[in-house]
């Protein structure tokens, strides 16, 4: 912990923070540009993509769905998508967990997430040969701060990526996304038994945009526990 608290502060003393929105030092985001931030005034159902009361999938429009909820924060543009950009790919800056927690604080309600708190929160995970090349997956950093806000136990090891796949971004047909990802994913047996009276499982990713992957992760999920909730939780709507 004083190794990496070390490093962090050499980075930062090298490498001083500039907002991804207006080059202004002193943070990633500064409060100018977290204003400009265009949070959702809605959410949506993860089944029809229609809105939908807190993103519940049980709104009467009859849809085939993996995903009981789904809550995203913030529109993906902007200086959103700038930070979501340099979080994952710039080499200097991972430190972003101060910003995305504001991001939280900005909009989470505990009307959102009012039975999240003894849920299992979940990232995306990424494959071994992708997490070796980037050295960290933003979505479990994403997985652990919003457990700080709304409780929950974070657990990275439950969902595991079984091997690599397309870049999803890449794909514009979302037929082609869901294919891209089927069959990816697995539950990692050995935990099944730890988790098997957990009532809700919480997938954490840092952006929504066709949903394949998240209702990939959903589906899995339920095959090993059927008579749990899942809910889908993203920083950003594409």
């Amino acid at each position: 912990m004083k190794s990496t608290h070390f490093f962090r502060r050499v980075i930062s003393i090298l490498f001083p923070a500039r907002c991804v929105g207006c080059g202004g030092w002193g943070r990633y985001l500064c409060d100018d540009c977290l204003f400009k931030v265009g949070f959702l005034e809605k959410q949506y159902c993860p089944a029809c993509k229609k809105s939908a009361i807190l993103g519940f999938a049980s709104h009467g429009c009859g849809k085939r769905t993996s995903l009981d909820q789904l809550i995203s924060l913030c529109w993906y543009r902007g200086v959103v998508r700038s930070l979501v950009m340099n979080y994952k790919f710039a080499p200097y800056v991972k430190n972003l967990e101060s910003e995305i927690e504001r991001l939280m604080l900005q909009s989470l309600s505990p009307e959102d997430v009012f039975d999240w708190s003894t849920g299992i929160v979940i990232p995306v995970p990424l494959h071994k040969s992708k997490l070796k090349q980037r050295g960290f997956n933003q979505s479990e950093a994403i997985a652990h701060v919003l457990a700080k806000i709304v409780g929950g136990e974070v657990s990275a090891s439950l969902l595991v990526r079984t091997r690599a796949s397309g870049v999803q971004s890449s794909i514009k047909d979302d037929r082609l996304r869901v294919q891209n990802v089927r069959g990816v994913f697995s539950v990692n047996k050995a935990l099944i038994a730890r988790y098997s009276s957990a009532k809700v499982f919480v997938l954490v990713d840092d952006v929504y945009t066709s949903g394949s992957t998240l209702q990939e992760c959903a589906r899995v999920i339920k095959r090993s526990f059927p008579q749990s909730s899942v809910v889908g939780f993203t920083l950003a709507r594409g």
